[in-house]
């Protein structure tokens, strides 16, 4: 697909794009997640499987021009947490540190910051379904409930549970 894109700008020609792809693999029972990016050699875009992160845990990544600072900021609360010693055994998983760090990076953006605004979260089961679960936010003493980014209107009700970025419990506010 990337050979059939015929542009003249040269950066085009080396598009600067990367991809996160992931989800349950029934070949594998367990949820898998791919790099995918652009190899300016092969001309074409190379998909690799993310490896466990430290210590054996279950593989995670962040993307975007905030990666690495995601990463250190997550081996720093790992590290808190008493959970990042090296010897947990494989298939060991995260909670919610990986939000956290989302979570509180986006609360201290500014707008000269690359990210901003609410988180979008999504919960993907293995049997093949995905839904978005709305956010208070910034906190729910706010009130405020934001879905995919956006603010749910004074108008709108959602049948969509609603996470508390905070505690990491979630309700659905319209029962």
């Amino acid at each position: 697909m990337a050979s059939s894109i015929l542009s003249d700008i040269p950066a085009m020609m080396n598009p600067d794009v990367s991809f996160i792809f992931g989800g349950y693999s029934w070949i594998h029972k367990r949820f898998d997640i791919w790099a995918i990016k652009y190899d300016a050699v092969q001309k074409k875009f190379i998909a690799r499987p993310v490896k466990r992160w430290v210590g054996g845990m279950d593989p995670m990544i962040f993307g975007g021009d905030k990666a690495k600072e995601a990463n250190a900021k997550l081996v720093d609360v790992m590290r808190k947490k008493g959970r990042l010693v090296g010897n947990q055994t494989e298939g060991s998983s995260f909670d919610m540190e990986p939000f956290e760090v989302v979570r509180d990076m986006l609360r201290s953006s500014t707008q000269a910051d690359s990210i901003g605004g609410a988180p979008q979260v999504v919960k993907v089961y293995q049997h093949m379904n995905a839904l978005p679960l709305g956010v208070f936010w910034p906190d729910k003493a706010s009130g405020k409930v934001y879905i995919q980014g956006r603010p749910l209107l004074g108008y709108e009700s959602t049948d969509f549970w609603v996470l508390d970025p905070d505690t990491f419990y979630s309700e659905n506010i319209n029962h």
